[in-house]
């Protein structure tokens, strides 16, 4: 084991040490703060995090774990991860004060598998833009893995901005105040009218 070429065994190490640096850090400083990153913070760290894949990406003919992260030895293991974990969240009940697997999103081996997740697609587009040998073969791969990127990355980053809030319209009256969950009145940039309500049992 860890004797070059490294295969899947080294890759589910890596995504178990993973598992066990996230549950350390759950321990000790307790589950992510989304709040926190909220605009610039988010921006800052997106900044960071497509540096971060640059310099892994760059500096993986000199480093083989950088060279490694490229390949599918640890890219199908961090999916297996990725995968359990997310099925984890399906099966129990979600809140948002809840602890560790009521709380997924916050749970740190689940934003440490994906973060993985995001590193392994960002270096693998990379690496594929720089060997481009066929645009009817490349082109799909490189749309397919960048749409997956962006979306993992927007769907974690943009979270802290997402704001919910509750309007409730009556049938005929334009409506565009909302309210916010600590009960503070929103007027909304547009307006709301509900031209017609329907249920039938």
């Amino acid at each position: 084991m860890w004797t070059k070429p490294w295969n899947m065994k080294e890759g589910f190490l890596i995504g178990g040490g993973l598992i066990i640096a996230g549950l350390a850090l759950e321990l000790s400083v307790g589950p992510v703060v989304w709040d926190a990153f909220a605009w610039p913070a988010n921006g800052i760290i997106l900044a960071g995090l497509l540096a971060l894949i640059a310099l892994i990406f760059i500096l993986g003919k000199k480093v083989y774990a950088f060279l490694f992260v490229s390949t599918y030895q640890a890219a199908i293991p961090a999916l297996v991860y990725a995968v359990v974990l997310t099925i984890i969240m399906g099966l129990t009940r979600q809140l948002k004060d809840g602890t560790w697997l009521n709380n997924m999103l916050s749970f740190w081996p689940f934003v440490l598998t994906y973060v993985y997740m995001a590193v392994i697609l960002g270096v693998i587009i990379l690496r594929r833009l720089m060997h481009l040998s066929s645009w009817k073969r490349d082109v799909p791969f490189l749309l397919n893995h960048l749409g997956l990127f962006i979306a993992l990355i927007t769907a974690t980053l943009g979270n802290a901005d997402m704001q919910r809030v509750k309007m409730i319209t009556a049938v005929g009256e334009p409506e565009w105040r909302a309210m916010t969950q600590e009960g503070a009145v929103k007027e909304m940039p547009i307006a709301i009218e509900l031209k017609k309500f329907i249920m039938e049992t």
